[in-house]
């Protein structure tokens, strides 16, 4: 548990680290996360990548965090499902690579709405179980 707890913890850093350049892209710094948290060695020893951010569309593929993640995955032939906060053009994405990519939003909202913290967290953890409940249909 403690070795997964830190794991958990320099990914988080790491997606910080991803996340805090201008327009979010995968900039020198970002490369250098991966490289730091070892991101690529984690990524082989999963059998899944569950990832995220505010919006996919097509700039999700032009050096985003995001396009880093789905990268690695590929190389190390993990799939990627990413979840949004909206999604838009679900085919161009799945053409650049995400075995899926899921709106977490239960109903259209505004916003505002969708930006508070906690409507978020409830969103993401009620998207995220439901994609469990199908992968623990095919792993009895």
């Amino acid at each position: 548990y403690a070795s997964c707890r830190m794991k958990e913890r320099a990914m988080w850093q790491m997606v910080k680290n991803c996340s805090s350049g201008i327009n979010h892209s995968c900039s020198p710094n970002c490369r250098n996360a991966y490289s730091q948290y070892r991101f690529e060695e984690v990524v082989r020893q999963a059998d899944l990548i569950l990832t995220g951010e505010g919006k996919l569309d097509r700039q999700t593929g032009m050096g985003k965090a995001l396009d880093g993640i789905l990268r690695v995955g590929e190389k190390c032939q993990v799939p990627v499902i990413a979840f949004g906060g909206a999604v838009e053009a679900t085919e161009a994405l799945n053409r650049m690579g995400f075995t899926a990519v899921l709106p977490i939003q239960p109903f259209p909202v505004t916003l505002e709405e969708a930006m508070r913290p906690e409507f978020t967290k409830e969103n993401i953890e009620r998207t995220v179980r439901q994609v469990v409940r199908i992968i623990k249909q095919f792993t009895k």
